[in-house]
């Protein structure tokens, strides 16, 4: 159930949703200076935003494995969008041609889906030799083995063999 927002906050929400930058849509809204910073750790207006699941933690300013994993799995589901500048060329009606550039909102591409994918199946585990996935992969050492005539696996250190 979503919590009610007061005018204001709806106000900061929608200026937050265009320009993304806390402080800007604050001063839009008309919250004081002082008040700026708390706002993105309103439980309400984080819901409202999207942002509940993220962690506005101002004393570390550094994201935890929760955020970071939602951020992952966002991307890697064409959740997240950002803005980019896209330019067409536009022919008027008297022939001459014109240029205009405009904002457009582009959700990530393959490639970056494919890497946020490639990054959690790492960290779950899923590319171990064995096939089975969250597993963990144990190096013992740097010594390559190798197989001497009577199937037996040496690297030259007996302890191994």
């Amino acid at each position: 159930m979503k919590r009610k927002l007061t005018e204001k906050q709806r106000k900061f929400c929608e200026y937050y949703r265009s320009c993304k930058n806390v402080d800007e849509a604050a001063r839009l809204a008309g919250y004081s200076a002082g008040s700026r910073a708390s706002l993105l750790r309103n439980r309400a207006i984080r819901e409202e935003l999207g942002l509940a699941d993220y962690d506005f933690d101002e004393d570390s300013g550094i994201a935890g494995c929760d955020e970071v994993l939602r951020m992952l799995t966002s991307v890697m589901r064409g959740c997240v969008r950002e803005p980019v500048v896209v330019v067409e060329q536009l022919t008027g009606p008297s022939g001459k041609t014109e240029r205009a550039a405009r904002v457009i909102e582009k959700s990530a591409s393959v490639k970056e889906r494919m890497s946020a994918a490639e990054m959690l199946a790492r960290r779950y585990g899923i590319f171990n030799s064995d096939g089975g996935g969250l597993g963990q992969t144990l190096i013992v050492g740097e010594e390559k083995l190798l197989s001497d005539g009577d199937d037996n696996m040496s690297g030259g250190n007996d302890a191994l063999a």
